[in-house]
């Protein structure tokens, strides 16, 4: 690979999801919107049930760990819930 073909290759175009997603993590930051960060850890949790699996510092598999992955699911549902009443309601 020559040099024009690696510098392209480094400057590809991020993702468009991703890139939206960030912008929308800066301005909820930004506004102190508490209601957003609870939709986005509901959706988080929302989605590790539909895919069996979680993150959590090391990915943790429903299958081999089912204790630990359903405490970390609970928690992002729970926290997702608590910051999305307190930013409607307060």
């Amino acid at each position: 690979m020559n040099l024009p073909e690696k510098i392209w290759t480094a400057v590809t175009v991020p993702p468009r999801p991703a890139v939206i997603c960030l912008v929308v993590v800066y301005v909820a930051f930004f506004f102190d919107w508490y209601w957003l960060w609870g939709l986005f850890l509901l959706l988080y949790g929302l989605s590790d049930l539909a895919r069996k699996t979680t993150w959590l510092v090391i990915p943790i598999a429903r299958r081999d760990y089912p204790v630990v992955y359903f405490a970390i699911v609970l928690t992002w549902i729970l926290l997702g819930s608590y910051w999305l009443y307190v930013g409607v309601y307060f």
